[in-house]
């Protein structure tokens, strides 16, 4: 088994690899697609995810968290995997009518069609990577979604070129699902099983019904807007929104892979060891938090160079969204990892209330604030976040025993980074002529909050930068 300072750092450089990819395939396709086209695929996307995260009943995460994993138990997970996969791939094909129906658009249900193929398409990957990830064996892990990223990305460009608009993005999503399918059987763990079974699935189930309740939850929480605005807007609007929210999530597609894939298995090992999680998750939340604040900080700043000069002036409509779901992101760094932690303590329950709590909110605020325009829209996720740090808070002090103030006073050090950081970020507004290529202000205030972010770091001996001295010298060393 890696260890999980070395699978953070392999996932976090093929998590930049990805992005990387995936952030220039985005451009390219901004400039080959129009916002239309991106706001059907999102809608389409977003009923898809839902069924997506279904697929298996979180039978993969049972085989991470599972501390006695046998044959039998394994064959049970794959076989509930196959069976709550085509039984949504089925009802993904029937839906999908209805739901073309329902927005006035055909090419919906069209897009729906196509993806329901990944259904029938991705246990046949799942269960090697599932073990692959419980013995953290990043780099396997991460070659495989290396490989499904760049076929992804060469089918979507190749596609929209020829003229499919937004059906190029869901005939690119089953080419890198086959592709991940392909490295998955390449790299199977030896001695896993080839052949499912449904005998001792309840167990498998019971665990994973809640972890898969949570994940629908948070897909539906990451698509609710663009499911609202499709109805009550137009695609126009939708695609406007998501090119904003893409600004944002390109940290949590840099971050987040290397953060999820190890928080529940080491989250989970040191319960095993007997050990309290407090200090660990304060720690884990004080270097995610030390990426988070910074980037989030930054991209508010140069919100308008970035947007503009990566994805073209079309998409200027979208500048003043993304101020909004930055300030949002700020709050919702903080508990990122808590569901992770509550899954390592077996209280599967917790998170997806939370999660449920989340969707009510950003609902209520979404359908009040879509007649005042897409600026106000936006707003809902700063909103609906101030109200759930009162919610995570609770959760933290009962379960983790962690006080609020003790949170506070652990990420007192990041506010100290992230304050230059964006205070910089917003001075380039003043500091550069209104005249200067979009490009090349987006290069100089990046390189600018960059160096800052660095040098506050090693003023506040933040702990990412102790850590970061530690992976350089045991790099070093060997």
């Amino acid at each position: 088994m890696g260890s999980p300072r070395r699978s953070v750092f392999v996932i976090l450089l093929s998590s930049n690899a990805v992005a990387g990819i995936q952030f220039a395939a985005s451009i390219a396709l901004a400039r080959i697609l129009k916002p239309e086209d991106i706001g059907l695929f999102s809608v389409a996307a977003v009923l898809v995810a839902m069924a997506h995260v279904v697929r298996d009943l979180g039978s993969g995460s049972y085989l991470v968290r599972e501390p006695d994993l046998t044959t039998d138990k394994i064959r049970a997970a794959f076989g509930l995997m196959l069976c709550s996969s085509w039984v949504i791939a089925l009802v993904l094909l029937l839906a999908s009518p209805f739901a073309a129906s329902f927005y006035r658009e055909p090419i919906v249900g069209n897009i729906m069609g196509v993806l329901a193929l990944n259904m029938l398409l991705i246990p046949f990957g799942s269960l090697s990577l599932s073990v692959l990830r419980r013995n953290m064996q990043a780099g396997k892990q991460s070659i495989a979604n290396l490989i499904s990223t760049l076929t992804h990305v060469g089918v979507s460009i190749a596609l929209a070129l020829q003229g499919f608009g937004a059906l190029s993005l869901a005939w690119a999503s089953v080419a890198g699902t086959l592709a991940s399918i392909a490295v998955a059987w390449w790299f199977r763990p030896p001695g896993l099983p080839w052949l499912p079974s449904l005998k001792g699935w309840r167990k498998p189930f019971n665990f994973g019904a809640l972890v898969t309740a949570g994940a629908v939850i948070d897909e539906l929480l990451r698509g609710i807007v663009d499911l609202i605005l499709g109805r009550l807007a137009t695609m126009r609007d939708v695609g406007l929104f998501s090119r904003a929210l893409g600004a944002t999530l390109l940290f949590w597609n840099i971050a987040g892979p290397a953060t999820y894939y190890t928080a529940l298995p080491y989250f989970s090992k040191v319960l095993r060891n007997g050990d309290p999680l407090k200090a660990p998750f304060l720690r884990a939340v004080q270097l995610f938090t030390g990426f988070a604040w910074a980037f989030f900080g930054a991209l508010s700043g140069l919100a308008e160079y970035f947007v503009v000069g990566l994805y073209g002036s079309q998409w200027e409509p979208s500048v003043p969204v993304v101020v909004p779901i930055c300030a949002g992101a700020f709050l919702a760094s903080l508990f990122a990892l808590s569901g992770q932690a509550l899954l390592a303590l077996g209280k599967a329950r917790i998170p997806v209330a939370t999660s449920a709590l989340n969707v009510v909110l950003r609902t209520v605020f979404v359908l009040l604030l879509v007649p005042h325009g897409l600026v106000w829209v936006a707003c809902t996720v700063l909103f609906e976040q101030v109200i759930m740090c009162f919610v995570h808070g609770w959760v933290l002090r009962k379960y983790l025993g962690i006080e609020p103030r003790e949170l506070v006073k652990a990420v007192i050090p990041t506010a100290l980074v992230a304050i230059p950081v964006t205070a910089v970020a917003w001075s380039m507004r003043w500091i550069l002529p209104p005249t200067l290529n979009s490009l090349v202000g987006l290069a100089i205030g990046g390189a600018a909050c960059a160096v800052v972010w660095l040098v506050a770091l090693i003023l506040v001996r933040h702990p990412v930068w102790d850590e970061g001295r530690r992976l350089l010298g045991s790099i070093g060393n060997r």
